[in-house]
């Protein structure tokens, strides 16, 4: 009888434990690469939010202060198109950012007797139509029903008693972090408020 090849035992056994040590090597560098990708993606994420929400409060203001104020349908449409929507919802990377985070603000600027200005919201939810508007700042630029400016912020819809910021939260659970985004804000000055001259 023929002597076993122990060469050959010897090789499958060393075979099956270099397959064991690629499978793990292969997880602990598949690990680390999923996560730097989502890590990227999310890094990517976060930056599109940065600048969009500053586009989506330059869209609203501009859009409110030709905009008719006192139409509630006409704000929900300018809320709504700002997020890039034509219906109510979340903007696309970030479904929290919905058109109900989108707060315009009507301000009017006022002087004290040492002549500095200071801005606070206008009397009411905004001018009732735009030819009062008009009237009261010919009246008195400075009233508190004159509407000069118009002001845009992104606040956390679920507080309505002060304006917080929105927090960014990751798609994936890898990272379990939130951050608060920029409390990104535009101001611009009051136009037609939706009045056609004439």
């Amino acid at each position: 009888m023929p002597a076993p090849d122990t060469s050959t035992t010897t090789a499958r056994a060393s075979l099956r434990r270099q397959c064991g040590a690629t499978v793990v090597e292969f997880a602990l560098i598949a690990l680390l690469f999923f996560s730097f990708m989502f890590a990227v993606i999310e890094l990517g994420r976060l930056l599109f939010l940065y600048n969009t929400l500053q586009e989506v409060t330059r869209r609203a203001a501009h859009a409110a202060s030709v905009s008719d104020p006192g139409n509630a349908a006409t704000l929900d449409a300018i809320r709504q198109n700002s997020i890039f929507r034509n219906t109510p919802g979340g903007l696309v990377m970030m479904s929290e950012l919905t058109d109900q985070a989108v707060r315009i603000e009507y301000i009017s600027v006022s002087r004290d007797a040492s002549g500095n200005y200071a801005m606070q919201k206008a009397s009411g939810s905004g001018p009732a139509s735009a030819a009062e508007n008009k009237l009261n700042c010919v009246t008195d630029p400075y009233a508190a029903n004159c509407t000069r400016l118009v002001k845009v912020r992104i606040c956390d819809p679920q507080t309505t008693a002060s304006c917080e910021p929105m927090k960014f939260r990751p798609v994936t659970n890898l990272f379990n972090l939130e951050l608060p985004l920029p409390m990104a804000t535009t101001i611009v000055k009051a136009q037609s408020f939706g009045q056609n001259p004439g």
